[in-house]
């Protein structure tokens, strides 16, 4: 309902503020494209299930591994920004790499041990913000807000003495989708030209369960894979392209 909610606002905030520039599309003002870093937590279950699991039957002694924390670059475009004298509106769509790897040395059996295992949370997603300007170089994001559609993998792998003993790979059964809510400052270091954004942001998503890519039915995940997002926080630089 949350996900509905958010994607009927986006559209209608969106085609309300393209049909108010009377004077076309090329009033809005600016579009552009951008990149930048992200972090974010989440909280995954299945994930460290699946890993124990996979661990123990192989012959390590039982200990958690935890995932909570993926990061990774994301590009995008912001499709238009439409400025007028108090606020302005910006219309986006993304694509974010996110992954969290853990790698363990040990031995087992007088042999040198790696364990590998990777969460990938990729996904794709439109957003829209509102802001208002504060300095001359200094504009506010009150509010940004947005869906997100993921396609995640997992992978694990163990290998002795440099050769690959196991491995197992998962990836969704189905899409997946989220939403966020943030909030940040944009600063202008070239107007109308070159920016670098901050946001801060809640994302929830779940991903709610994952297949095997090949005959893997011993290792099974209770419940979600990821059960929950969380907070987050993004930085990235701007280049815009101004429209009028």
């Amino acid at each position: 309902m949350k996900v509905k909610f958010l994607t009927f606002l986006i559209l209608s905030v969106l085609t309300s503020t393209v049909y108010s520039q009377t004077c076309g599309f090329g009033c809005l003002g600016l579009s552009g494209v951008f990149g930048g870093y992200t972090n974010q937590l989440y909280s995954a279950n299945g994930a460290d299930d699946l890993t124990s699991q996979f661990r123990t039957d192989f012959g390590f002694p039982a200990k958690k591994i935890e995932f909570k924390k993926a990061e990774g670059f994301k590009i995008g475009a912001n499709i238009f920004r439409a400025d007028f004298t108090d606020y302005f509106f910006t219309a986006k769509a993304f694509y974010q790499f996110l992954k969290e790897e853990k790698s363990i040395f040990a031995e087992l059996n007088n042999l040198p041990t790696e364990e590998k295992y990777t969460v990938n949370l990729n996904h794709w997603g439109i957003g829209l913000d509102f802001g208002i300007p504060v300095l001359s170089f200094v504009d506010f994001k009150v509010l940004e807000g947005g869906i997100t559609f993921f396609k995640s993998s997992y992978q694990g792998e163990i290998s002795e003495a440099g050769k690959q003993k196991d491995k197992i790979e998962f990836d969704n059964f189905k899409t997946d989708i989220g939403y966020y809510v943030g909030t940040g400052l944009i600063i202008h270091l070239i107007r109308d030209y070159v920016t670098v954004e901050g946001t801060a942001f809640y994302h929830q998503f779940e991903i709610s369960k994952m297949i095997a890519n090949r005959n893997l039915k011993e290792y099974l995940i209770y419940g979600s894979f990821v059960d929950k997002g969380g907070f987050g926080a993004t930085v990235q630089m701007n280049f815009g392209i101004p429209l009028y």
